[in-house]
């Protein structure tokens, strides 16, 4: 791919926002030489390295060129930005201010309970789970949802 992308003057960027994480075992290495060719490059700890809180590694060979290139927003990515889209995953405190989401996300936060950051659906502020650690249980999510009663 790489050969292939300098040939016609084309963008390589390595997704390894899942699998990248495994550059990191010496038994599977060798899968993938040529990464180092990549103009960009992009691992998420919070995925298979069980970071807590959302995070990625964004590598450019020349920033100014990826900064133009990847230059993204998400609601889900920025929780002061708002999405579109319904997910009906979403869970939601009906009569809460936007205010009252960041308190409540904060207070958790500085206790060391839990991080679930507040997102957007429209204009509506509601919780956003994202669940990464593997030990996370049902009984986790429940108290967690407790503390919006």
């Amino acid at each position: 791919m790489a050969t292939v992308c300098h040939e016609h003057g084309l963008w390589f960027h390595v997704d390894g926002a899942y699998g990248g994480a495994v550059l990191a075992a010496p038994s599977v290495r060798q899968l993938f030489d040529g990464i180092e060719r990549a103009d960009s490059f992009i691992v998420d700890p919070h995925k298979w390295l069980f970071a807590p809180y959302d995070c990625c590694a964004l590598i450019y060979r020349e920033p100014e060129l990826g900064r133009a290139a990847h230059t993204q927003t998400a609601g889900y990515l920025e929780p002061l930005q708002g999405g579109d889209e319904w997910n009906p995953s979403d869970f939601r405190r009906i009569g809460w201010t936007p205010d009252q989401y960041y308190d409540w996300s904060e207070r958790l936060r500085q206790a060391n309970f839990a991080f679930v950051t507040p997102s957007t659906h429209g204009d509506e502020t509601i919780t956003r789970f994202a669940i990464v650690n593997p030990r996370t249980t049902k009984n986790d999510i429940s108290t967690i949802l407790d503390t919006l009663a």
